[in-house]
């Protein structure tokens, strides 16, 4: 977790990172990530990954639950759901 602090105001944030690659299909790495939040099913971050290294790095705000999704390849999208505690 990481604290942002803008004019006074302190407000922390989950940093979520790693990388994407392909078993298949070694020198690929490019591809989207998303995180959509469950409850009204918005996009609250999306990134593409490095397409060299695969890298990639998402800000999330805590206390919400959460749906990964991994586009890329030409593969089936792959979803994965978690939480991310409140940090209060």
């Amino acid at each position: 977790f990481r604290t942002i602090s803008l004019a006074g105001v302190n407000n922390r944030f989950a940093i979520i990172s790693g990388t994407y690659f392909s078993l298949d299909q070694a020198t690929r790495r490019d591809a989207r990530i998303s995180v959509v939040r469950a409850s009204d099913n918005a996009v609250v971050n999306s990134v593409r990954t490095d397409p060299k290294s695969g890298k990639y790095e998402l800000v999330l705000p805590p206390g919400n639950d959460y749906t990964l999704i991994v586009e890329g390849g030409g593969y089936v999208t792959h979803a994965e759901e978690f939480s991310l505690p409140d940090l209060a």
